[in-house]
């Protein structure tokens, strides 16, 4: 006869929140099924449990005879006992209360407090509680201040010298005080002579508090009206940086850089108050000086001008020179001045030589002719057939750089050059040959 004995499980086990529990058959047997919740777990003859269930333990002798036995486990599970954020007004407390009544309480590790209620302001709360199975519960909450509107109010209302009161209005909130009465209106009127308590509700039913003075504000005098800018050149304006502006050609800000002369108006913002206000720019005249593009001088002389009064410093192809400018002979020359405003100013002139007394082989630079000009890819010099020995040519720009010249067509009298690679600008195209020299200007588009 075959027999088995009974496993004798506990019928009933509670666990804390962190405790295991180990169930063991300490008898031998031909096999071991443990359950839990009816569901096959392990075949093992003993198992570690954290969860709470119905455990049954079936037990197999040689010959097949079965014992069963359960054991009901119960768990102290983790509880909410606070929600993990709370959000209060900056400066106040909140109450915070646990449900439902456990057996003991302890906040912030503190044996002071033993009530399910709590007081506590911005930072982290920690509360642990004792069931009535004598087990431990803890949990934590963190508190945190609204974030409140950044109201950038003016405490100090600045009240319009033209006006005897101010339209108030703090930024959007959902009540606000005056001298603690509530304003149901969307404005208030403030007078110059006010002084008072202010206070806003915003949507989270926080309050700021504010004290109200009111000062008067004029029309800002600007330093300076009146500027000077050179031809070609960009003034920077800065106007006073205690007010906002307006210009009426749609430019808000108090500074900005102008280059064209004229009148230009705007409007002075401070606060509410508005200001129409205007600022001339102006430009001198370029000083007159008699100075010919292109001429011709025999060869070996020079030519002389004298400065007009308002320069102060002449340049000639970047050599300072006194109070007279001499042209030494062909050739081309940048003449830069500065006049008495500090504004720089420039003349180009091309000079060619000739031989005079019948040395230049009937050489009259008015009768080479180049066209198109302005040019725009293809440019024909156009020579008389009485004039010969002309074979030789360089190209410069208006700083003297000289350009490579693409192979020319000739002819018969005529030259044909491809300026498409050459960049726009001024170029002067030296003709040579058999010691004989002429200049010719090109504008290349």
């Amino acid at each position: 006869i075959d027999s088995i004995s009974n496993p004798n499980l506990p019928p009933t086990v509670h666990l804390c929140q962190t405790d295991t529990l180990q169930l063991i058959a300490n008898y031998q047997a031909k096999r071991f099924i443990w359950k839990k919740d009816n569901v096959e777990i392990s075949t093992r003859n003993s198992i570690r449990i954290s969860e709470k269930g119905l455990y049954t333990l079936d037990v197999f002798s040689t010959f097949g005879c079965l014992m069963s036995d359960t054991t009901l486990v119960t768990h102290s599970t983790s509880k909410n006992l606070l929600d993990s954020l709370y959000t209060i007004c900056k400066e106040n407390e909140i109450t915070l209360k646990i449900k439902p009544i456990f057996a003991q309480y302890r906040w912030n590790n503190s044996s002071a407090n033993q009530q399910d209620t709590f007081k506590a302001k911005k930072g982290t709360v920690r509360v642990q509680v004792t069931d009535s199975a004598g087990c431990s519960i803890l949990d934590t909450a963190r508190i945190e201040n609204f974030i409140s509107p950044n109201y950038t109010l003016n405490t100090q209302p600045e009240f319009c010298d033209y006006s005897p009161y101010l339209y108030f209005k703090p930024a959007l909130c959902r009540k606000w005080y005056i001298n603690n009465r509530e304003i149901d209106s969307s404005f208030y009127y403030l007078t110059k002579k006010d002084s008072c308590n202010l206070s806003i509700e915003d949507s989270n039913h926080c309050f700021q508090a504010f004290v109200l003075k009111p000062t008067l504000i004029t029309k800002p005098i600007q330093l300076k009206y009146n500027f000077m800018v050179c031809s070609g050149k960009t003034i920077q304006i800065q106007l006073l940086k205690t007010s906002t502006y307006q210009w009426a050609d749609g430019y808000f800000g108090d500074s900005r850089k102008l280059t064209n002369t004229g009148k230009y108006v705007f409007t002075a913002i401070h606060s509410y108050c508005q200001y129409k206000d205007s600022l001339t720019v102006w430009q001198p005249q370029k000083p007159f000086w008699n100075l010919p593009a292109d001429t011709i001088i025999c060869r070996g002389t020079q030519l002389k001008f004298l400065h007009p009064k308002t320069i102060k410093q002449v340049e000639s192809n970047t050599v300072l020179t006194g109070d007279t400018l001499i042209i030494p002979g062909e050739g081309y020359y940048k003449i830069r001045a500065i006049d008495t405003f500090n504004c720089w100013y420039s003349w180009d002139i091309s000079v060619a030589d000739k031989l005079c007394i019948n040395q230049a082989n009937g050489l009259n630079p008015l009768s080479i002719v180049l066209s198109p000009n302005p040019v725009n890819d293809y440019l024909i010099l156009s020579v008389p057939s009485t004039i010969d020995g002309f074979d030789c040519f360089s190209l410069f720009d208006i700083n003297g750089k000289e350009f490579l010249l693409p192979q020319y067509t000739k002819h018969g009298h005529s030259f044909t050059f491809n300026l498409s690679n050459i960049p726009s600008g001024i170029y002067f195209l030296k003709i040579y040959g058999y010691e004989k020299q002429i200049y010719k200007k090109i504008f290349k588009l």
